[in-house]
């Protein structure tokens, strides 16, 4: 197996996983248009245009259309509609935000919304997902900045990331993986 082939095939588990977790803890995959004829009311952000030719006999004019920034308003429409707990795993386009390597117009994002929830319930998902993509991915730990302390898997539940900390995890031992071992730092903005 080439190096391309095991990155694919280890890049395709980390999405099943998310299924998986969202799955067993009662929340419904929902999926919402990719092209959308309102953009995104963040006015941060800047959506790629684009236009819909429809036969003669329907329209003249071409429709104007937008790719999706974000899940956010079709999720919530979804929620009011009474769908309950659901969670999307989608593309999304950001026009304007190419810079470096960790930015790049079209990424993948999963966005999740709980019925009936506080942000507490929702940063308890995020931990519980972030600690399972941990294990799967046979990265050793999770480390918290401003504590400066380790939290290692399988210590159990109950420490909780307030928003405003800077979340770090360390690559596997050289042993397990071609790269070396590196840190990598994700600041997590609320």
């Amino acid at each position: 197996m080439t190096k391309n082939q095991a990155l694919a095939k280890n890049r395709s588990i980390l999405p099943q996983a998310i299924r998986d977790f969202f799955t067993k803890n009662n929340f419904l995959e929902v999926e919402t248009p990719i092209m959308t004829p309102i953009p995104g009311m963040e006015p941060h952000l800047t959506p790629f245009e684009t236009q819909l030719t429809l036969p003669s006999f329907l329209q003249n004019s071409p429709l104007h259309l937008y790719l999706n920034t974000s899940p956010e308003l079709q999720m919530k429409k979804l929620l009011g509609a009474g769908f309950g707990n659901i969670f999307n795993i989608t593309k999304v386009f950001r026009n304007g935000e190419i810079g470096g390597p960790l930015h790049n117009p079209e990424f993948t994002m999963i966005e999740w919304y709980r019925e009936k929830a506080n942000y507490m319930d929702l940063m308890t998902d995020c931990e519980k997902l972030v600690l399972e993509l941990v294990q799967i991915s046979r990265l050793e730990s999770v480390y918290v900045h401003e504590s400066q302390s380790n939290v290692q898997i399988g210590q159990g539940p109950g420490y909780q990331l307030s928003p405003k900390k800077t979340l770090t995890y360390a690559r596997p031992p050289n042993g397990l993986t071609d790269k070396p071992t590196t840190n990598k730092t994700i600041p997590y903005q609320s």
